[in-house]
């Protein structure tokens, strides 16, 4: 039991969404280009970011007892820095000053419940019993309040929680189904029903019981994804797979094979399955360079690394950045400020070339058109 949760924390460590002053900005700036996202060329704030909350909101919070957002921020930073006992607690405190208002305004009772029910998950994964029952009230309680909330994407939450959970009771779902597959998702897409074969190298989803409760567009999908890792506050194995699984059915196989090679690094309990997902991929790029000369550059497991570890020092220079902003008693989350550490992170690490002359940063998919968002990494 001890070596299933073990594994069921690597695999689900990142969701569901945190609620503080950021995450509308963040949001509204966009996601990541998909290359950075997927190999991590994207900002997070550095520690001393919320230490600095920590250090300053109490005393605000003296003087505004309801300033709900304050609250929020407060918790949030200590949930970053892994203090999730802090973050419960700071809610709590939060719950009890909404309960003596009559009108409590939705939005502030609706982060409540979701941010508290984040803090039960990663609390949970690090060990702490009833975690996840008590998040997936909390989750149930705001989806409740505002169904729409993240753009939608908090009822894929629950779904993940739900698929992991499931496969904690039963390893072997992890090399059954991605968590969209078994939740029983039917996506309304084109692209779906007529998806490539790589993704049943990683899942057997394709006689999943149909659920008509159950339906999304591929950027639905996508979005709801992607945003928990971008916005989740942690990264899990199970998204990288799931998003690889995404990709591979639109074709985006450069995309999916690095995608499974993030959900290998970071641990999933299906890495055989992965292996072979991405075997496949490689072998049908040779071939297609054999049989009408498609020049397509296959990215080698030494490129991996190499991205990985541009994608790891971009982020230590982001932070060291930002410190020194900080230090400045400058705010670093300002559209100003943050556009010239992005800069700055830029300039002391730029972005990789593969050394097949394959893709970066800019264009991770050979003939598939992917903007980057600067501000949003």
């Amino acid at each position: 039991m001890q070596r299933s949760t073990a594994v069921f924390a690597v695999a689900l460590f990142a969701l569901p969404c945190l609620w503080d002053k950021d995450t509308l900005a963040d949001e509204l700036r966009g996601l990541p280009g998909h290359f950075d996202l997927v190999t991590g060329r994207w900002f997070r704030h550095s520690d001393a970011y919320y230490q600095k909350r920590i250090d300053t909101i109490p005393a605000l919070l003296k003087e505004q007892p309801n300033a709900f957002e304050l609250y929020d921020d407060l918790a949030v930073a200590h949930e970053f820095l892994g203090n999730d006992g802090e973050a419960v607690r700071v809610m709590r405190e939060k719950g009890a000053a909404l309960a003596k208002l009559d009108d409590a305004p939705k939005d502030a009772r609706y982060r409540y419940h979701a941010n508290l029910g984040t803090f039960y998950v990663h609390g949970a994964l690090r060990g702490k019993t009833d975690g996840f029952e008590r998040a997936l009230s909390e989750l149930g309680k705001a989806l409740v309040i505002n169904p729409d909330a993240h753009f939608g994407r908090e009822r894929f939450q629950v779904d993940l929680i739900r698929y992991a959970m499931a496969a904690r009771e039963n390893p072997e779902l992890w090399s059954e189904h991605d968590f969209l597959t078994w939740t029983g998702y039917q996506l309304k897409d084109a692209e779906w029903s007529r998806a490539l074969s790589y993704p049943s190298f990683t899942t057997k989803a394709r006689n999943i019981e149909k659920r008509e409760d159950k339906h999304a567009t591929w950027e639905q999908a996508y979005t709801a994804v992607a945003g928990m890792l971008r916005f989740g506050g942690l990264e899990g194995a199970e998204l990288y797979r799931t998003l690889g699984d995404l990709y591979a059915v639109r074709g985006h196989l450069h995309l999916a094979w690095w995608a499974f090679h993030r959900a290998e690094e970071a641990g999933h309990p299906a890495k055989a399955r992965l292996r072979r997902a991405r075997a496949s991929i490689e072998f049908h790029w040779k071939q297609a360079n054999k049989e009408v000369s498609a020049g397509v550059p296959i990215p080698t497991d030494a490129d991996y690394r190499a991205v990985r570890d541009n994608a790891k020092r971009w982020r230590a220079a982001f932070v060291a950045a930002e410190e020194k902003a900080l230090a400045a008693d400058s705010d670093p989350s300002t559209d100003a400020a943050l556009s010239a550490l992005l800069e700055a992170a830029d300039k002391a690490v730029p972005a990789p070339r593969l050394s097949g002359g394959g893709s970066n940063s800019k264009q991770p998919d050979k003939g598939t058109p992917v903007e980057r968002s600067r501000s949003g990494r």
